[in-house]
């Protein structure tokens, strides 16, 4: 995984400090959760700077949770948090590949553009822990870089890149999607490209997936491990 190190730098020099959701996560959450969501858990996995759980607590009223590798951003969080009177239950530094909560604890957990700075097999561990911190019927929301990014052409091989500002990104392929994400059921998959114009350029490409989860952590174990 990424080190702490890294995104320490990358926070401190004022990068994604965003403060409205994205869209994409603004449409999972509406389209899937609504306003039912008074008390539920919500748990984001690489929550930057905050802007998807400051909408989830302010719109939708989860209980919020947000880990994070860097410690400058989560005390960004907090304060923001606090100035806007919002409350959470957890915001700390962490790592996503060793989530220290109970099994089948949350209700939803989102990763906007967070499992994709690693290995693939670093995600495949990182999928494993999401898969068993989140309840039975639970959703799970995940974006990912595709290999139509044009980033994709300067690969270092197995689909992954790396760059002095974000460390490691990996590229996946519609198979490697399958793999990853097979314990649970993809509601929705699509993806979306940006074309930044008038150079007719591709700058983005990127998987999105809603999905859901069937079989209690456990009763994957046996039957897969």
């Amino acid at each position: 995984m990424p080190s702490n190190k890294m995104w320490e730098a990358f926070y401190d020099k004022g990068n994604e400090l965003n403060i409205v959701p994205y869209t994409e996560v603004f449409s999972f959450l509406a389209k899937n959760c609504g306003h039912n969501s008074k008390g539920k858990k919500l748990l984001e996995i690489g929550c930057g700077a905050g802007n998807n759980l400051m909408f989830a607590k302010w719109a939708f009223g989860f209980n919020i949770y947000g880990i994070d590798q860097s410690k400058a951003v989560i005390e960004l969080v907090r304060k923001r948090f606090q100035k806007k009177n919002l409350s959470y239950e957890v915001l700390e530094q962490g790592n996503m590949d060793d989530l220290k909560f109970e099994n089948e604890f949350f209700d939803v957990v989102v990763d906007r553009a967070a499992i994709q700075h690693n290995t693939f097999l670093d995600a495949k561990r990182i999928v494993s822990e999401v898969y068993r911190v989140l309840k039975y019927g639970g959703l799970f929301y995940s974006s990912l870089s595709s290999d139509c990014h044009p980033l994709f052409n300067n690969h270092l091989g197995d689909g992954n890149y790396h760059e002095d500002r974000i460390g490691m990104w990996h590229f996946f392929s519609k198979s490697e999607i399958l793999d990853l994400f097979s314990c649970f059921e993809i509601i929705q998959w699509y993806h979306t490209t940006r074309l930044d114009l008038p150079d007719n350029k591709i700058t983005n490409g990127g998987y999105h997936l809603e999905m859901k989860k069937n079989y209690r952590y456990q009763e994957v174990m046996d039957v897969y491990f």
